[in-house]
């Protein structure tokens, strides 16, 4: 990992050091694991030396040419305070003391650890160097308190993977900049429990775990309302980056000034496949989309889940029951009379509801509050709008009866 980093809120990465070990309820699903597992390395419980030690004096010679200052994200395949790192620590500190045009992002799980590893000439920090944490859920938020207690040019927290509202309990005291994120990667999403045993997590062969729109949205409140730099980076979703803009269509990537007088480098491009539609963000906050008919939305079909959350109190938004993925892993919310009126169709018709068992139906809905439609695949669609959940349901299903027999 190396320049021009994927990550949209810095500019490039440097690993010093490989591997870490999971800590934290965040880490269950790290994208360590994926990356490190390719390159044939053990991602956990082993630490490997980099042999990247030489790219930081580019950049620094590059942005000396340009009077600029480049963001430097430090460890992003480990931690820069893991235990087993120690021997080569000192070692960083000095590329880092002598690299003025690069601000270093040093992000942990391990702020307990900082202090006793800082350098002896650390005073209240370097000016290049800022300090950050990592907390998506409300069992993390001490580690903002530890890192509180040292001195740091730029203290900032990084609610990434964001796995619970903690918008209500987080204290943004002491703290310069606020990075929020979903959790990204392949496999089926599902909601994580606050009472889930960090082993139990990392045995579940379920892929990432759900962002809701309102947790991010508070957080970015709660940030803004403190007069602090807010940066969103993406949604849940299969592909890192994407809906970087789902926060009400507007892209959230605010930082801190540059150390020392100097201006940021430019902004490296975000993939345009990563920004969100207007209808794609209006869907993921929870609001109907209008003027998008079934057929049209039959053809991005390719992906079917069923998710039901198990906290519908805290399910803020009003389209919040069952969702399909279609293309680019973006959730279509299903509105809450039309759930009512599919469970009547599961209790009525055994059928149907073996079919959605085996996964084989995909879910749709038009916009509307109450149409719903049921797509067997190779089959026809049938759609149905139930005024008091009888006549209209009961057509649906015997017509899609018929035509599956008649198929046969």
């Amino acid at each position: 990992m190396a320049e021009d980093s994927g990550i949209s809120w810095t500019h490039n990465t440097q690993n010093f050091w490989l591997g870490c070990d999971t800590v934290a309820p965040e880490c269950s699903k790290c994208y360590i694991s994926r990356i490190l597992s390719k390159q044939g390395r053990e991602p956990w419980g082993k630490i490997y030396r980099s042999q990247t030690w030489e790219d930081p004096w580019e950049w620094e010679a590059e942005c000396t040419v340009n009077e600029y200052a480049k963001r430097v994200f430090t460890c992003s395949l480990s931690d820069f305070f893991h235990v087993k790192a120690d021997p080569w620590r000192k070692q960083a500190w000095r590329i880092i003391k002598r690299t003025p045009h690069l601000v270093w992002l040093i992000l942990t799980k391990r702020p307990e650890r900082i202090e006793a590893f800082l350098p002896h000439d650390w005073g209240n920090g370097y000016s290049n160097v800022w300090l950050g944490v990592s907390t998506g859920c409300r069992k993390t938020l001490n580690k903002m308190d530890t890192l509180r207690r040292i001195p740091a040019a730029v203290r900032w927290v990084s609610a990434e993977p964001l796995i619970e509202d903690i918008s209500a309990d987080i204290n943004l005291e002491g703290f310069g900049w606020v990075v929020v994120g979903g959790e990204s990667g392949s496999g089926n999403e599902y909601l994580w429990k606050p009472a889930t045993k960090l082993g139990d997590d990392l045995e579940n062969e379920d892929g990432r775990r759900t962002m809701r729109y309102q947790w991010a949205a508070s957080l970015r409140d709660k940030t803004k309302a403190a007069g602090l730099p807010f940066m969103f980076k993406q949604v849940t979703a299969p592909r890192s980056g994407f809906g970087y803009n789902a926060l009400d269509g507007k892209d959230w990537h605010e930082f801190p000034p540059a150390p020392n007088g100097y201006e940021w480098a430019p902004r490296q491009a975000i993939p345009t496949k990563c920004k969100m539609t207007d209808e794609q963000w209006q869907q993921f906050k929870g609001v109907p989309t209008s003027g998008m008919c079934c057929k049209t939305l039959l053809t991005m079909i390719d992906k079917c889940d069923w998710f039901i959350p198990n906290d519908t109190e805290g399910c803020r938004a009003t389209l919040a029951c069952i969702r399909i993925e279609v293309n680019d892993g973006l959730p279509i919310m299903i509105p809450q009379p039309t759930l009512a009126a599919l469970r009547k169709l599961l209790k009525r018709y055994s059928r149907v509801e073996t079919i959605l068992d085996e996964k084989k139906t995909y879910f749709v809905f038009d916009g509307g509050v109450t149409t719903f439609g049921v797509v067997y695949p190779n089959f026809s669609f049938v759609a149905a709008e139930p005024a008091d959940g009888n006549s209209s349901v009961s057509t649906a299903a015997k017509t899609s009866k018929t035509k599956k027999e008649a198929s046969q």
